[in-house]
């Protein structure tokens, strides 16, 4: 695999034909490489992971969203990174017991909502 730069979508055949670790470890590497300062570099890689496997698998939802996000100016690390703050806080409401039906369905009604809580709506 290329080395991970999140400014150039990966192509999503050559993503998803990796490995998750390796996909994982590529992510980080280029955060260390980087010198970026992160409290836990390897959930924080595993994130941008989750986030594009989704882009890789066509998820219309995530999809919109980063198309949004980008129109709206941010750059696609940003618009990343917002993605997955929204999908951090669905796994913790999901932890916590808040989401009990339809999990999926909840998360992407997120996406291309503008990333608002159901606690901040």
């Amino acid at each position: 695999m290329h080395a991970y730069d999140p400014l150039d979508a990966p192509n999503p055949d050559e993503w998803l034909a990796v490995g998750k670790l390796e996909r994982i470890d590529a992510i980080e590497a280029y955060h260390t490489q980087g010198a970026v300062e992160l409290p836990d570099a390897r959930t924080h890689a595993v994130f941008h992971a989750i986030i594009e496997n989704q882009l890789a698998l066509r998820l219309a939802p995530v999809c919109d969203a980063l198309a949004r996000l980008l129109r709206d100016g941010l750059d696609r690390p940003e618009a990343i990174h917002a993605i997955a703050s929204v999908l951090a806080e669905h796994m913790f409401d999901l932890h916590r017991g808040r989401i009990t039906d339809q999990p999926n369905k909840r998360y992407f009604k997120h996406c291309p909502m503008g990333f608002e809580s159901e606690r901040g709506a």
